[in-house]
C-alpha cells in the first residue's frame, strides 16, 4: 500500500524546495524522489521537468509572480508542492526569494551541493573568507 503524501513526504503544509547537484537533472537522495514522484504540483527549469513528464508542471520563466501565486494556492488547498532548484536554493536563488514572498514558515529547503562549494573544492581552496555578489 502506498502511503498518503502528506505521510510519505512529511510535507506539514509547506512548498519544497530540492536542489539537485550540478550536472546532474534529479536529487541522489531516495527521500527527496519519493516527494517528486507524490508531487501534486512540480515548479522549476523545463531540463528538470522533462524528467517528470506525468506530473502537473510550471516552467520557472520571466512570469515568477504567477508561478507563487499558484504555487501558494495549491499549498494551501493542502497539495503537494515541490519546487526543483539547482544546488543550494538559499545560495542566490529561489528558495530565498520563496521564504521571503511566502514567509519561512510555508517553506521547506532541501539543498544540495552549490556550485560554488564544487567549484572551491575542484581548487582545493577554503571559501571561508570568499565574498559573492549576483549579478
Amino acid at each position: 500500500m502506498k502511503p498518503s503524501k502528506v505521510n510519505a513526504g512529511g510535507s506539514g503544509g509547506k512548498i519544497h524546495v530540492i536542489g539537485i547537484a550540478p550536472g546532474r537533472f534529479t536529487p541522489e537522495d531516495e527521500f527527496l524522489l519519493r516527494f517528486i514522484s507524490e508531487a501534486d504540483l512540480l515548479i522549476g527549469r523545463r531540463e528538470y521537468l522533462a524528467r517528470w513528464p506525468g506530473i502537473p508542471s510550471i516552467e520557472l520563466g520571466k512570469d515568477l509572480g504567477k508561478a507563487l501565486e499558484l504555487a501558494e494556492m495549491n499549498r494551501a488547498a493542502g497539495k503537494l508542492v515541490v519546487f526543483l532548484a539547482s544546488g543550494d536554493p538559499l545560495f542566490f536563488g529561489i528558495g530565498g526569494t520563496l521564504c521571503k514572498r511566502l514567509g519561512p514558515d510555508k517553506v521547506r529547503v532541501h539543498p544540495s551541493i552549490s556550485s560554488m562549494q564544487l567549484a572551491f573544492s575542484r581548487i582545493g581552496e577554503s571559501w571561508d573568507d570568499a565574498r559573492f555578489l549576483s549579478a
